[in-house]
Formats: structure tokens, C-alpha cells, sequence
């Protein structure tokens, strides 16, 4: 391999590493925040002896950890390691495609950009039969997602990681406003849509025309800022 291909294959490593180091740190902190722990709590709680200079360059992502130390600081936390793993690579934007994203239906419905009916009548559906306000989509879910809608996979993927859940600040409800607003887009082209009574699934074959998504028009949704501040198909 030339000097030119190895600097070509070598210069994105930096900058992923950055982001992923980075997303986990947010996630932890997060967690931490969530159970109202301060640093100095935590640390006392870790066998290991971390101090609390070294939880903060963790969780501002300026310093690694070993595997070890993930988990062990998720165990004390009471976080899955895999999950908050996961939510680190949908914020960070890291081969999404193979990630179980997780998705919060209510900033999904939330998103008032044309075109999205089809995709709020699923997302206000699955609220509706879920105790949950957190959608968790496996890749295969994706897909089938994107047939029923008209889109590309990628495009569908893209959009959905934009909306990682936020339990400290996300509400528990969708507002009066929000249902209102959703209520009246489904109704404005009910008669239009040809979608299937809840919980049949949907027949195979290329989707109607007022069912498609533009997706390619809206570009990609970007997630909620966390740096002050979560079930399958």
C-alpha cells in the first residue's frame, strides 16, 4: 500500500476516536447526573480507587478508558453497559446502521417538517400501545420501516438517530399543543392514507404515493444538545 492510501485510511481514525471517547463521557455523565450523584459520591463508590480528576476527564472525553473501567463505573451506576455503549454510537453517528437506535416517539412527533405524516401516525400508534414514550428499532425494524414509507434505509436511519432520548428534561406526556398539532396533520390526510388497522401488519408491495417520506428533503435531524444536562419493534 502506498504512503498516499495509508494516509488516506489513516486520517478519519483520529477524528472517530474523538467523537466516540467523547459520546461515551456524555453518556456517563449523564447517568451520573440522572441518579444524582456527584462525582466525589461516585468515586467513593468504585473498588478500582478512580479519583475525581479522572471521572472528569472521562466523562469530557479527554481521556480513555479500558473496557474494565467502563464497566465497572456503569455496574456502580446501575446502567447497562451495552445500552449506554449504543446511545454513545447513535450521538456520536458511528455505523448507525447496525445500531439498535433508540428513539423518543414524543420529539418525533414533536418535529413539525413536512411530509412526516405517515411516519407520526406509526410513531403516535406505538405511543398509544407502549407504556414506554422510547422506541427501540433494530436494523431489520428499520427496514421494514423504510419499505412501508418509500425511503432508503440510510435516509430512515439518519433521521431517527437525531432523536435520542433525554430523560432528565424530556417530559413524560406529550403537551396539549403536541397532541393537538399531530392530531390535525393525521386527520388532514387520513382518507389519503391507506394504512392498516393497528397491530395488522402491512402488505407487501411498493407504497402509495401520500404514504412515501421525502426524507432526502428534510436532511438529517440533529439530536438534542446533552453537554448540561431511553423496545424493539
Amino acid at each position: 500500500m502506498s504512503e498516499t492510501a495509508t494516509e488516506a485510511t489513516a486520517t478519519p481514525e483520529p477524528v472517530t476516536h474523538k467523537a466516540i471517547v467523547r459520546a461515551i463521557g456524555d453518556e456517563l455523565r449523564i447517568a451520573r447526573e440522572e441518579r444524582g450523584w456527584t462525582r466525589v459520591f461516585l468515586a467513593k463508590r468504585l473498588p478500582s480507587g478512580v479519583g475525581t480528576r479522572t471521572l472528569l476527564s472521562y466523562e469530557h472525553g479527554t481521556r480513555t478508558m479500558t473496557v474494565t473501567r467502563f464497566i465497572e463505573i456503569c455496574h456502580v451506576l446501575g446502567a447497562s453497559a451495552t445500552e449506554l455503549l449504543g446511545r454513545a454510537f447513535q450521538r456520536a453517528r458511528i455505523r448507525l446502521e447496525e445500531l439498535v437506535l433508540q428513539v423518543d416517539l414524543m420529539a418525533l412527533l414533536a418535529d413539525d417538517a413536512p411530509g412526516l405524516v405517515p411516519l407520526h401516525r406509526w410513531a403516535h400508534r406505538k405511543l398509544r400501545r407502549q407504556q414506554s414514550r422510547v422506541a427501540e428499532l433494530t436494523p431489520d425494524a428499520v427496514m421494514e420501516l423504510a419499505d412501508a414509507f418509500g425511503c432508503s434505509k440510510r435516509e430512515l436511519t439518519e433521521y431517527l438517530a437525531g432523536f435520542i432520548p433525554d430523560d432528565r428534561s424530556a417530559p413524560e406526556s406529550l403537551t396539549e399543543d403536541v397532541v393537538t398539532a399531530v392530531t390535525t396533520r393525521i386527520a388532514q390526510t387520513a382518507t389519503q392514507m391507506q394504512f392498516p388497522p393497528a397491530g395488522e401488519a402491512i402488505a407487501p408491495g411498493p407504497p402509495q404515493a401520500e404514504n412515501r417520506i421525502p426524507l432526502n428533503s428534510l436532511g438529517t435531524a440533529t439530536a438534542r444538545p446533552r453537554e448540561h444536562v431511553g423496545r424493539k419493534v
